[in-house]
């Protein structure tokens, strides 16, 4: 598999850092990769917990990178290995190139759990 025939995924788990940092999440996920396509999925448990601000700052990401088609998919669920387990198998894509901004306190797993996601700071 080549970087470019596969996808990056930036996840956006309802802990973790502000939505506001989703632009700087998606130019480390694609600093230095020839993908063409970056997945945002933002994982939540109440659909009310969706930044309002989520959508022009992808919109901002389909600017600043417009040979990158940027996609949003927002899910209801619990984040952690289970899910990321299955979004990597559904989706076809290896953990390594998937992407976490730094968790909260209260993020219930240590990152080397959650099977080689990338660690964004």
């Amino acid at each position: 598999m080549t970087v470019d025939s596969t996808e990056t995924v930036t996840l956006a788990p309802l802990n973790s850092s502000p939505a506001h940092r989703l632009g700087e999440w998606g130019a480390t996920a694609i600093c230095g990769k020839q993908t063409k396509r970056l997945r945002v999925a933002f994982v939540y448990e109440a659909r009310s917990e969706i930044p309002p601000e989520l959508a022009e700052d992808l919109a901002f990401l389909d600017e600043v990178y417009p040979e990158i088609n940027v996609d949003f998919v927002a899910m209801r669920g619990v984040f952690g290995p289970e899910l990321i387990e299955r979004l990597s198998r559904e989706w076809r894509i290896p953990k390594n190139y998937m992407f976490i901004g730094s968790p909260s306190g209260r993020f219930p797993y240590r990152i080397s759990e959650l099977g080689g996601v990338r660690l964004i700071i």
